[in-house]
């Protein structure tokens, strides 16, 4: 039993601690990831009653063995889980800033002329104290593989900002965080960047 892991040895036949409707409910709620309370209703069945008076008696979704519908639930991980509380975070609600005062009328039309979007591109790198989750998989990546930080590249003509989130902030992730800007702006924009700063 103990090479084959903790839920086998919760369920094996050896195993006098749960009674057969336990370990039926415990297998159910290994597949499909839902508590035990929830699946003890889809053991029993389900009478319905249509507005003209009709009873419709439903037979239950899961069909239960072992008497798992009418058994007490054992305590397991997720069961535990479903009982706890909420914690605080410790995130904090920025506030929204008021709009900039309007810029010089003047500063524009000097501007105008010599840029065009693309000509000047800033960028800059941040690094996080947390690590961050990837868009894909399911979170149980180690912390190596999570986001550390990211690029900031900054339009200086529009003020677009695009984000760049990095594992690591290291010379090639960062050079394959610029081609894929510079691959935005051309497929939207239709310009290519002149400068960075």
């Amino acid at each position: 039993l103990e090479l084959r892991g903790l839920n086998a040895q919760q369920v094996a036949e050896e195993n006098s601690n749960l009674t057969k409707g336990q370990k039926e409910l415990l297998l159910w709620e290994m597949r499909l990831g839902i508590g035990m309370h929830r699946i003890q209703r889809l053991m029993k069945p389900r009478t319905l009653i249509e507005p003209d008076g009709t009873v419709h008696e439903m037979p239950p979704v899961i069909k239960s063995m072992h008497g798992g519908a009418n058994c007490e639930v054992p305590v397991s991980s997720c069961t535990q889980m479903s009982f706890g509380k909420r914690k605080s975070t410790g995130a904090r609600v920025s506030k929204v800033r008021p709009p900039p005062p309007p810029p010089d009328e003047n500063a524009e039309i000097l501007r105008r002329p010599d840029l065009s979007v693309g000509n000047v591109v800033c960028c800059d790198q941040y690094e996080c104290s947390k690590v961050g989750r990837l868009e894909l998989g399911y979170g149980r990546e180690a912390e190596k593989q999570c986001y550390t930080g990211g690029t900031l590249y900054v339009e200086s003509v529009s003020g677009f900002i695009w984000n760049r989130n990095q594992v690591s902030l290291g010379a090639a992730e960062s050079i394959l965080g610029k081609i894929e800007f510079e691959d935005w702006l051309y497929d939207n924009a239709g310009k290519s960047v002149s400068h960075y700063h």
